[in-house]
Parts: C-alpha cells; sequence; structure tokens
C-alpha cells in the first residue's frame, strides 16, 4: 500500500495525495509554527498546532504516514494574561 505525502497550505489546510514518502518534514512544522507565530494570537497557534498534531496522528493510526512531524512542536497555551483579574470576596 502507498504511503501518503502531504503538503500544508496555511490558506487550505493541509493536502495528502498518495506516494512511497512523507511529505512534511520535523523542519518544515517548526517552520509553519514560527510562521503562525509571526501572524496569530497565542490561541489560535496553540489550538491550530493541536489539531496538525491530532491530524498527524490519525494518520499514523491508519499507516499512512509513519511519524509525526508534529510530536514534537509545543503549542503555547490558550491562556489570555490579560483578562485575568482578581475577585474579591465582595465581588463574589
Amino acid at each position: 500500500m502507498a504511503k501518503s505525502a502531504c503538503s500544508w497550505y496555511p490558506r487550505r489546510g493541509l493536502y495528502c495525495r498518495d506516494e512511497a514518502s512523507d511529505g512534511i518534514t520535523a523542519g518544515d512544522a517548526k517552520e509553519w509554527a514560527l510562521w503562525l507565530k509571526a501572524r496569530y494570537a497565542r490561541g489560535t497557534i496553540g489550538r491550530t498546532i493541536k489539531r496538525a498534531k491530532q491530524s498527524f496522528q490519525a494518520a499514523i493510526d491508519r499507516e499512512l504516514i509513519g511519524k509525526n512531524p508534529f510530536a514534537k512542536i509545543k503549542p503555547p497555551t490558550h491562556a489570555n494574561e490579560a483578562r485575568q483579574f482578581f475577585v474579591t470576596p465582595e465581588a463574589a
């Protein structure tokens, strides 16, 4: 069975085609994560990276690719420190 080679297109998402090699490397994944960080908020970046990791893990589970290029990329937290505030007992 031929493996799937996948490519990420920032505006269109993930595109896979049947080939004998894996299309996205760990370096590509890191470069894409840096591209996201230059353009989007932390919550959007984290959510997008988590979805990419899940998608590639599903491809591994289906034996379409051999390894997850996003495995070592740690997504940022969704927390927005600007929204945090102290709640006094009177305000609660």
